[in-house]
């Protein structure tokens, strides 16, 4: 399974360790999600709590008139999603743009995207539903449209029949893994 996409410009390969400290594997997407874009410049993160992520995934960015996220979902099968944005393009009438982010056509999150400065949107709570379809458009019909450096999506998955020692209370496992 793929675990976190990013927008690189020719490159071949993800990224890992180093440039990611939590070790994670960044895709590149081979423009599935619009037209990549690239910056030489630092992206600064400007989010808290941080989420470390890399200066090549953020570096890279896609651009389109609409980006579209889907995957199947379930009754069973409950995700967190985390959306990572930077203009890398000088944006051409202010200092940031705002996206609107839906889910299956319902308005779900919208936040300012700052040119070279990054800014993150995630689940706050695991969703379960048949059929997820993130879209992602600008909120200014005429500027660039809708930007995207990299997503990340998490499975939950509740493990069972673990037992801790009865002194320590009862403890469910709760872990998150990469699912595209």
């Amino acid at each position: 399974k793929k675990t976190y996409w990013g927008i690189f410009v020719n490159q071949i390969n993800g990224y890992r360790w180093p440039y990611d400290v939590f070790d994670r594997r960044w895709d590149p997407d081979y423009g599935k999600y619009g037209t990549p874009k690239k910056t030489s410049l630092n992206v600064t993160e400007n989010s808290q709590p941080s989420f470390g992520l890399p200066m090549p995934v953020m570096q890279t960015a896609a651009y389109s008139k609409e980006i579209v996220i889907t995957w199947p979902g379930g009754v069973d099968h409950s995700y967190y999603l985390f959306l990572d944005f930077a203009d890398v393009l000088l944006p051409s009438h202010a200092n940031s743009r705002q996206m609107e982010v839906r889910l299956n056509g319902q308005n779900w999150n919208s936040t300012p995207v700052y040119y070279c400065r990054s800014t993150v949107l995630y689940s706050r709570a695991a969703t379960t539903d048949s059929q997820y379809s993130f879209s992602i458009r600008s909120a200014n019909p005429s500027d660039e449209g809708a930007v995207l450096n990299s997503f990340e999506v998490y499975q939950v998955l509740q493990l069972t029949g673990y037992k801790t020692h009865p002194e320590d209370g009862l403890l469910s496992l709760l872990f998150l893994i990469p699912f595209l």
